[in-house]
């Protein structure tokens, strides 16, 4: 059995498919529904469990599943009905011998061969149904609808491999095809130029297509009525439920065959999809729906279409409503959740494992069903997942390939209707957070969902092909479809994280120490001896637990603290700069970039300070600010670092238990026209001698976006520096935060819980860290009061490695350049 195959069969993980069946059941159900047209796309990122969705799914709903996937051994897994996807998708029947058919013909032969498939299949799962019950005579009458459904379900998978299906289903699509044969055969002339009838004013279809109304008696709605009415009367029900049908069309997007030829001036043209959507439609009325699962989001991702050929249009003006597009599938449901109670080490989290188990399924099932090779080249895995191709050196990367690496890595936002975030979603595993009915990008929403191992596969691609990461996103920037945030934002991240891979070089492991990272980013002078604490206080103690007084140096106190980042996610709280939160994010590998228009920090950057103890009591930060106005040179301007008070961020509070921590404080003037890294001079001492400060921190003044102030920019990269910084910035749209965050009721509540669970960390409620921290088990009262949230039972908390002493496990810095290891 294949990795694939393995992973497919695991354990279904989280609660997207349960709410899925409800949101059919909902639909089924409620009287209101009943005007809509049964269709809709489940519009999401390769990788993020479309297709298991919707196979856990069919143990409760009777499910029909079809896979139109192209037949290559590389497109995954369950296989493709060949059989089926030749007949419906081939030209048999629709061209003449010699290839040529006028359009018209053309179109009325694809819409008749799509009336007769979907009647042919509904007659034929009600004949299947029906022999599936017969052999439990007991239960003929009474039989629950989900044991129906899970053994049809069972049946459909029998003898299924990674090579093809086994023999019920190709029997079954065997009878679908020749019924719809049988069909097409007997329809009559008068029923082909009924088919292209002439277009009315009143609801003007497409050009050559059946015009059919909703009161029209078909033999497709027959064959629907003749299966429901089956179903009422062989099945148990409870309350008000329905026998709720689902046809599940995977690969869809393969239904692009035949172009879409126009068949007047004006007109858009149709496609397959077109033809079949247009059948599907005289299942309005009945609990029959259809579910189509494209890799790519290609059904609205076109261009808008004019008002009188919009197929959503066209469908609101003749009475139904359209479905909204489908997305929220979950995140995080295989993550290894982590309590904040002291019982992990840093490496615990920063290791290939725990990333594996973060983010979409596809690479945490890989992991686990996978043997030792297949792990060890996940992270190959992922890159060519995340560049739709296999990445080799000297590979020469797209410009939407080294967009997709910088997207996964930096706060990259995109405006709603982006054609370049869809294609990101299609083909770079950009997560989609919601979509709305209609034609075109309309209200395309989607984000950087953080995701350290698809980070760590962009790191591997832009060494392995030598791209110009500054050089590119300064191209990106030029773009009115990326929203940038505050000027100078964009550019500062990317040096931040720079600094964190050229710290890292060629270490083993995931981690830096708080040293060696601003070594990378500012140079060696901040290991120097006159780098003393601004300000400090009376009792704290250095990383290295030996007593912290104003004469020590940054290097003594921070020798032992270190960093575990290798992405940004952008926050939309204040209120997550707090470490009760900081600590979360370290967790998954991630730094802060703040709200837009936060309390005077720009970016937090949480690190362990000692042990190696990952605990939240355990954290502090670099906390950075960003400023592009020339008014600031090389001069320090000490209210700039007046207003990034530790305490009045909230990164601490003083209402807490927990001791604070030293913090460092930056501050990049990239607007300076020349260059410097000044260190903040000590405060004058008390007359007593004893410190009355809150707080001890450590600040530094970073002038002029150039290679003499920052390591990280080289010759090269300087003008592209330069020119980011020069741009206007923008901000996020406003609807889009309200798709995110509005309050909603029942099962509203549920798929908005699921859409914050695909954006984890970006807010505050519970279920953007749920699944992957154990909130029952908080030690932190930094907020004074307990951190929100007791979910879970407190069983699914990692196992804590073995106890080494700090000795063991952390070799000096001044001894050593090594890295501690990051794997397992």
């Amino acid at each position: 059995m294949t990795v694939t195959e393995m992973c497919w069969k695991a354990e279904y993980k989280g609660s997207a498919a349960a709410v899925f069946v409800k949101y059919l059941r909902r639909l089924a159900c409620d009287p209101t529904m009943l005007p809509r047209a049964r269709t809709f796309v489940v519009v999401q990122s390769s990788g993020m469990g479309k297709s298991r969705m919707v196979n856990e799914v069919a143990k409760t709903v009777i499910t029909v599943p079809m896979n139109f996937h192209s037949d290559d051994i590389d497109k995954g897994y369950p296989p493709p009905d060949n059989r089926l996807r030749q007949w419906l998708l081939g030209l048999s029947g629709i061209e003449d011998a010699e290839g040529r058919t006028d359009p018209e013909t053309r179109k009325d032969r694809v819409t008749t061969r799509c009336e007769a498939f979907v009647e042919s299949l509904l007659t034929t799962l009600l004949s299947h149904l029906e022999g599936i019950s017969a052999e439990a005579p007991s239960r003929v009458k009474g039989m629950r609808v989900d044991d129906l459904a899970q053994r049809f379900r069972e049946k459909m998978e029998e003898d299924q491999s990674f090579k093809g299906h086994g023999k019920y289903r190709e029997t079954f699509y065997e009878e679908v095809i020749s019924g719809a044969t049988k069909i097409i055969e007997t329809t009559t002339a008068s029923h082909a130029s009924t088919s292209s009838s002439a277009v009315t004013d009143a609801t003007p279809p497409l050009s050559g297509s059946r015009k059919w109304s909703r009161d029209e008696d078909t033999t497709l709605k027959r064959a629907a009525e003749r299966l429901v009415d089956a179903l009422k009367d062989r099945l148990e029900f409870r309350g008000n439920e329905q026998p709720t049908v689902l046809l599940a069309f995977d690969g869809s997007h393969e239904f692009k065959t035949f172009s879409r030829t126009r068949l007047r001036d004006g007109d858009p043209g149709w496609s397959l999809y077109s033809e079949l959507r247009s059948a599907l439609r005289q299942l309005v009325g009945h609990p029959i729906f259809s579910v189509f699962l494209p890799s790519t989001p290609v059904y609205f991702s076109s261009p808008k279409l004019p008002t009188e050929f919009d197929l959503s249009s066209r469908i609101q003006r003749s009475g139904l409503k359209v479905l909204i597009p489908y997305s929220e599938l979950g995140f995080d449901n295989l993550a290894i959740r982590v309590a904040d109670d002291g019982a992990l080490r840093l490496d615990d989290v920063a290791c290939l494992k725990h990333m594996c188990s973060l983010g979409r399924p596809l690479f945490a099932t890989r992991y686990l069903c996978g043997d030792e090779s297949i792990k060890a080249a996940v992270i190959d895995f992922a890159t060519d997942q995340l560049l739709a191709m296999r990445m080799s050196s000297g590979t020469m990367l797209s410009k939407d390939q080294k967009l997709a690496c910088l997207a996964v890595r930096l706060p990259l936002e995109f405006t709603l209707d982006s054609a370049l975030s869809s294609n990101q979603v299609e083909e770079h595993m950009r997560v989609c957070l919601s979509a709305e009915p209609g034609g075109g990008l309309q209200g395309l929403l989607t984000v950087a969902s953080s995701e350290p191992l698809l980070a760590e596969a962009s790191m591997r691609a832009f060494k392995l092909s030598q791209s110009n990461a500054s050089e590119h996103l300064r191209y990106c920037m030029q773009s009115s479809d990326l929203s940038t945030g505050g000027r100078g934002e964009l550019a500062a991240s990317l040096m931040l994280l720079t600094a964190r891979d050229d710290a890292l070089g060629s270490h083993e492991g995931y981690t830096v120490s708080v040293v060696q990272f601003l070594e990378a980013l500012i140079g060696k002078g901040v290991s120097g001896d006159g780098v003393k604490p601004y300000c400090f206080r009376d009792n704290d103690i250095t990383s290295g637990r030996e007593p912290l007084v104003a004469e020590t140096p940054l290097r003594e106190t921070f020798r032992r603290s270190r960093i575990w980042f290798n992405h940004f996610i952008r926050v939309r709280s204040d209120e997550l700069i707090n470490r009760c939160y900081l600590w979360r994010y370290i967790v998954r590998g991630a730094a802060v970039c703040c709200a837009t228009g936060g309390k005077g920090v720009h970016f937090v950057i949480p690190f362990i300070y000692h042990d190696a103890v990952l605990a939240s009591s355990n954290v502090s930060a670099i906390l950075i600010q960003v400023q592009d106005d020339d008014q600031f040179q090389t001069s320090i301007h000490p209210p700039l670092f007046d207003g990034i008070d530790p305490f009045r961020i909230n990164l601490f509070s003083q209402k807490s238990q927990q001791k604070s921590l030293p913090v460092i404080r930056m501050v990049f003037a990239l607007g300076a026209s020349d260059s410097a890294v000044e260190f903040r001079e000590p405060l004058l001492p008390q007359a007593s001698g004893v410190s009355q400060h809150q707080y001890t921190a450590y600040d530094i003044w970073c002038a002029g976006a150039t290679p003499a102030t920052f390591l990280v920019i080289k010759d090269a990269d300087q003008e592209h520096y330069r020119e980011m910084i020069k741009m206007p910035g923008s901000l996020s749209d406003p609807y889009a935060e309200a798709r995110i965050f509005a309050p909603r009721r029942g099962l509203e509540e549920e798929r908005s819980g699921l859409r914050q669970m695909m954006y984890p960390g970006a807010g505050t409620d519970d279920e953007f860290f749920s699944q992957y921290v154990d909130l029952s088990k908080s030690t932190c009262d930094d907020l004074g009061m307990e951190v929100r949230g007791a979910q879970g039972d407190g069983t699914a908390t990692m196992e804590a490695t073995e106890d080494l002493s700090e000795e063991e496990e952390y070799e000096d810095e001044d001894a050593t350049e090594e890295g501690e290891s990051g794997d397992e």
